[in-house]
């Protein structure tokens, strides 16, 4: 396919937010970069070619967001608590933006970060332990229709159109409020020290003794 779902669900709304903050006329504090990576598939090339050509700026990125997967709308976010009384701010307008997908925030704790790029291009901003940022989104859309198959077409996002719209909305107000801050955020509390983390599931009524 022509990649419409992944990842055009993910940059179309991501250059509409871009759009959206120029043509407000708003000049935020810091600058608010746009970036669509290329080959991401084939082991996050773009990303990782990216911050080796700009090793000047790696500590200067305050936040890096991350959109990759189905045409969705965003609904909340879970952020450290160093974070939280910040996006409370930044977000509290996204709470009555559109009554179908309220914005909710939620507190995080420190986690490990990538230590080697897989998945996504947020990982290899991890891996030098920049911060990023990941929405939780609400769809009906079944993903794996479209993932790497030759249903991947522009067609698959047009019923989707006012979940794609919000999340543009969504995106710009949070791009915008961080870049706007008096202090950038801080990196305090974002990822555990380097070392070696397990994580633990224990399911519903198991003994954790």
């Amino acid at each position: 396919g022509t990649g419409g779902v992944d990842d055009g669900s993910g940059f179309a709304p991501g250059m509409e937010a871009i759009r959206l903050i120029a043509a407000s006329g708003a000049k935020p504090k810091r600058s608010i970069v746009f970036i669509a990576f290329a080959a991401e598939e084939q082991g996050l090339v773009g990303s990782q070619a990216w911050l080796k050509r700009h090793p000047e700026l790696h500590g200067k990125i305050v936040m890096m967001i991350n959109r990759d997967g189905s045409p969705s709308a965003i609904t909340g976010a879970t952020v450290p608590e160093t974070w939280y009384a910040d996006f409370q701010a930044i977000t509290a307008p996204l709470a009555r933006l559109n009554p179908k997908w309220p914005f909710t925030l939620a507190r995080g704790v420190p986690r490990a970060h990538a230590t080697s790029p897989g998945g996504t291009d947020s990982s290899s901003f991890e891996m030098l332990a920049v911060p990023t940022l990941s929405f939780a989104t609400q769809t009906d859309y079944v993903y794996s229709y479209a993932w790497h198959t030759l249903n991947d077409l522009y067609s698959e996002l047009v019923p989707y159109t006012e979940h794609q719209q919000h999340s543009a909305l969504v995106t710009a107000v949070v791009a915008y409020g961080v870049a706007n801050l008096d202090k950038p955020l801080t990196r305090a509390g974002v990822y555990l020290p380097d070392g070696i983390f397990a994580t633990l599931t224990i399911g519903s009524g198991q003994d954790t003794r």
